[in-house]
């Protein structure tokens, strides 16, 4: 059997992965949360919910998430000067745009968006988009606190 300190070594996102998927929490030097547990937020539109899974404690640790985007969803032109991102979709499809680039997303596509480059998105299709946010360092994802938090019966 392996250890979960060795497969932290190995990667501490592949230890979330694997440890989030069984609803599994460890004490110690890392931190697991629960799926479902979560403080999750709705934005102002109610086309989109954010589930704030990792939050950095401190320094320059990563914020790991879950967004939900309902058809029609869009994302304005803005831009993280700090943090870099990177997101993997898991379900829907949209179409980005990634400084001067447009292009179309999609299941198993994943993105990286330097710290500082404009981007926005629009959600395609009938069909929800879903994916795994990460910001490094953590930081941009505070703003998502700001609108209404979702109840357990709420959450997608």
């Amino acid at each position: 059997m392996i250890s979960l300190r060795t497969v932290a070594r190995g990667g501490t996102c592949l230890l979330m992965v694997l440890c989030l998927g069984h609803g599994l929490a460890v004490a110690g030097e890392g931190q697991v949360v629960r799926a479902g547990s979560a403080p999750t937020f709705r934005s102002p539109d109610g086309l989109a919910t954010f589930e704030l899974l990792l939050e950095p404690p401190g320094g320059n640790a990563s914020y790991l998430g879950r967004a939900v985007f309902r058809p029609g969803a869009r994302s304005p032109v803005h831009q993280h000067p700090d943090s870099e991102e990177l997101v993997y979709v898991l379900s829907g499809s949209g179409t980005m745009t990634l400084g001067d680039a447009t292009f179309t997303v999609e299941v198993g596509m994943a993105l990286r968006i330097p710290a500082g480059v404009a981007h926005s998105f629009t959600v395609g299709g009938e069909e929800p988009m879903e994916i795994v946010q990460v910001y490094s360092p953590g930081g941009p994802e505070q703003r998502f606190r700001a609108w209404e938090q979702q109840t357990e019966g709420d959450k997608p």
